[in-house]
């Protein structure tokens, strides 16, 4: 926790690493401008950065709207496109994104705690993942720790699947660039071992299904049932 501070997204718009790791909080940024205010807007800024410079946005909640959650969304998993099959090139630039429940403890004093402290440095890992590892994320594809532990003591996930959000509009969902450069935004959904095992062996629609008719929500629920178990 010690390398990242919060700042609000005015100070940072020309900002990269000292050691020049790509960045890319400037598209990033004049996407949410079309859909949030600056003053619910702000930055969890990563001091020092290795393959890429990832921050990561955090949209609060707006009860007046009907936005009870907060978002988070990656900024700099885009900054380099990822290595993805020939089919798939037009997702070759993607952020990833997570709702978070209201009372999830966002100030900066909580997050020596891992259990507030989980969603943002799974998203942080995550952006860093596809280029460390030569290889992509995309829809339907999962994420977790190898070694089947939990990602904190007050919670039983230990992996998680990108599906598109339900929660925001479908424009949020695309960040408009030139040919080929479009960054998709995919919605982090934790899951458990026995969901993991699940999606594996079924595929993601029938993981999905079982969400549906289990009506598990995109806002995360710490405590919500085991769709598989």
């Amino acid at each position: 926790m010690k390398s990242w501070f919060l700042s609000r997204i005015d100070k940072l718009l020309d900002r990269e690493s000292s050691n020049g790791v790509p960045s890319n909080i400037w598209p990033i940024d004049k996407h949410l401008e079309k859909f949030f205010n600056d003053n619910e807007t702000y930055v969890i800024h990563e001091k020092t950065s290795e393959t890429i410079h990832s921050d990561i946005f955090v949209i609060e909640p707006n009860e007046s709207i009907g936005r009870n959650y907060f978002i988070l969304l990656t900024s700099g998993m885009s900054a380099l496109p990822m290595n993805t099959h020939n089919d798939y090139q037009n997702f070759r630039y993607g952020e990833l994104m997570m709702l978070l429940p209201m009372d999830w403890n966002m100030n900066y004093e909580g997050f020596d705690d891992e259990n507030n402290w989980w969603p943002m440095r799974l998203l942080i890992g995550m952006s860093k993942y596809p280029h460390e590892e030569n290889t992509w994320l995309g829809y339907g594809h999962t994420y977790g720790n190898l070694d089947g532990e939990s990602f904190s003591k007050n919670v039983e996930f230990n992996s998680v699947i990108l599906l598109d959000s339900i929660s925001v509009p479908k424009s949020f969902l695309k960040i408009k660039r030139s040919f080929y450069r479009n960054i998709y935004i995919h919605s982090v959904i934790p899951i458990y071992q026995e969901e993991l095992d699940f999606k594996l062996k079924y595929g993601s629609d029938a993981l999905i299904e079982r969400f549906d008719k289990n009506k598990i929500e995109e806002v995360i629920n710490i405590n919500r049932v085991n769709t598989c178990k």
